[in-house]
């Protein structure tokens, strides 16, 4: 959330929301949320959703890695 106070002019903001859908049966809702109460400011957001790569996935476990810990490190580095 966004928050901009009564006379905090000149504000500027960003608001980013990013998801990672890791099976078929995951969603993501990407809501901003911004309340602006001050004239003259500038906050945008952004939002990206992406699905983690099979390839990269097969690497990790023909490296020995199990599923559960192949999908844990394909998060950490998407951050």
């Amino acid at each position: 959330m966004i928050y901009v106070a009564p006379g905090a002019d000149k504000t500027d903001g960003y608001q980013s929301n990013r998801n990672l859908i890791l099976n078929s049966d995951s969603r993501a809702d990407s809501i901003p949320g911004l309340e602006i109460k001050a004239d003259d400011v500038r906050c945008t957001h952004g939002a990206t959703i992406g699905k983690i790569d099979s390839e990269q996935i097969f690497y990790l476990l023909s490296r020995g890695i199990s599923q559960h810990e192949a999908g844990f490190r394909m998060q950490s580095m998407k951050k």
